[in-house]
Formats: C-alpha cells, structure tokens, sequence
C-alpha cells in the first residue's frame, strides 16, 4: 500500500472517486470484528464503513477515530494507521456536518471548481 504522497480528506461518498490512492477518513466506532482485524463504524456522512486492518487491535476502540489509508471499495477502507481520540466528557461533540462541508470544499478545491460548492 502507498503510504506517502498526497492524503485525500474524505467521507464514504468521496471514496468511490479515489479508490485505491492515499486518503484519510474519520470513522465512528460501532464495534470490532476478526480477531481485531477489522473495525465496524459509520463515517460522517452516516454511511455504514469496514475498516480493515493488517494488524489486529491491541485495545478496544471506541468513539471518532481517523484512519489513514485508502479506500478499497465503496465502503471498505484499507488502513495502515489509527489516530484515536481522547474522550472527554467536557468537550464538544465531533462536528460531523462541518466535517462534510470541508470533505466537500477540498474535493472541489482539488478539481479546481469551488463554485460548485452548495450551501
């Protein structure tokens, strides 16, 4: 898997557009499967992801976590990395809508079209 290069920021609906190149995704942990290979969750565009590991969990997981990777088919993510969350009661709730209105700008940004972007 490429590792370096350019990281698409994406949601489960950009992950069709870049299958199999460099990208990031966050993720909300519902549960953890096959022998902590694989990570079940919803991305923030609340469609239902599989995130496949090469190296089981060591830990439980739970809340948003970002995964860098690539998307390996509408809504499989391969990932070589994890980045976890400190969960704090005290903080504000992960924005997820603000989340996909960036995903959105970035995809346009990068296709040289921003007057696409619809409020």
């Amino acid at each position: 898997m490429e590792k370096g290069g350019e990281q698409k920021l994406m949601n489960a609906a950009l992950m069709r557009k870049y299958l199999n190149r460099p990208g990031r995704l966050f993720v909300k942990i519902f549960d953890t499967s096959s022998g902590g290979k694989q990570i079940q969750g919803m991305s923030t565009d609340k469609q239902r992801i599989t995130v496949e590991l090469d190296t089981p969990l060591d830990q439980p997981l739970q809340g948003w976590i970002e995964v860098v990777g690539m998307a390996t088919s509408s809504n499989v993510f391969r990932a070589y990395e994890i980045i976890c969350f400190e969960q704090n009661e005290n903080q504000e709730p992960f924005d997820e809508e603000s989340h996909n209105e960036i995903c959105q700008i970035f995809d346009l940004l990068r296709d040289g079209d921003l007057y696409k972007f619809k409020n």
